[in-house]
Order: structure tokens, then sequence, then C-alpha cells
């Protein structure tokens, strides 16, 4: 089955069409909200049309166009010389609403043995820590823990504890007694 399509309104538009009618494949239901709120089933759809555009020439030069018009390039890049202009084109791109990145502290690094001991009292106050707690307790560089930490502590990929350290087995064993 075929449609054309005519008139003023068609512009822009391909104007022939195939319907195809077929049996709907899935179970499909017409559902319907009252003013109150409530959900209603109106029906089930039996039969699906689909419209497609049939391809002809007129079609592809529509298709043709519609791409042309796609790639033309909306922005132009313009040359700016002289510094008062640099300036105005500086002061315009600044946001004054973009917060200023603050600075970061630097973090001395404490020996490794004094970190592990750290470490030991921390995970005899909780089981499981986030690297980011540790870090603001620790006060050390997130590098050096990231390096010591997997010496005495599993990393946590998944499951409920997700993105934690635990101690080691071996060590919750010496910490316990």
């Amino acid at each position: 089955m075929s449609i054309s399509l005519s008139g003023e309104h068609c512009e822009g538009i391909p104007k022939d069409f195939t319907l195809l009618y077929n049996q709907a494949s899935a179970p499909m239901q017409i559902l319907s909200e009252a003013s109150d709120g409530k959900i209603a089933m109106e029906g089930t759809v039996e039969y699906k049309c689909d419209v497609r555009p049939i391809e002809s020439d007129e079609y592809r030069k529509l298709v043709r166009q519609r791409k042309e018009k796609s790639e033309i390039k909306l922005h132009q890049v313009q040359s700016i010389s002289g510094t008062e202009q640099m300036r105005k084109l500086r002061m315009a791109a600044k946001d004054p609403n973009k917060r200023v990145k603050e600075e970061t502290v630097k973090r001395e690094r404490m020996s490794k043995e004094d970190l592990i001991d750290f470490l030991f009292g921390l995970f005899s106050e909780r089981k499981n820590w986030d690297l980011k707690s540790i870090t603001e307790r620790s006060n050390q560089p997130v590098t050096w823990l990231k390096e010591v930490l997997p010496e005495i502590a599993e990393y946590k990929k998944m499951g409920p504890l997700k993105n934690t350290f635990e101690l080691k087995p071996e060590f919750q064993r010496d910490l316990l007694t």
C-alpha cells in the first residue's frame, strides 16, 4: 500500500510513502491518564503500521540538500590584531562566576615505617577506609599512600564496600592479639 501527500504543508518532506501493515510482534497496551491521576487501560495494539518514504529522485535530492545544509559552517574565524582588541577579547572570555582553583597544600611524606604504624592505628578504629578519608586523617600525599597501602591492605573493587581498603587477613590476626 502507498500514500501520497499533496499541498503546501508538504514542503521539505518526502511526498510518497509505503505503508507496511503487520501484526504487532510484542504485546502492547494503550493507557490513558484521567485528570484525577488514575490510569486506565484503553485497549491492546494488534496491528502495527510503519510508514517509510519511497526512494525516488525527489527523495534523494531532499536527503542531499539536508546533508549539504548540515555541513555548512556557521562560525567564522576572524583575525584580531592590536592590544586593545586582545584585552577586550580576554575580558569577555573570563567568567566572573568561575571558581578560582584553590592552591593545593604540599604534604610532606612521613617515613614508611611511621606511615605503616599510623595506618595500623586507623584500621584498629575501623575495618574499612576509603582513600579520601585516609588522606585527610594522615595528611600524606595520595601517591605515597597508594604506594604503601597495598603492602598492608587490600583494595575492594566490588560489593557493598567498593572503593575501600581493608587490612590484609594476616595483619588482622596480629591486630586482634
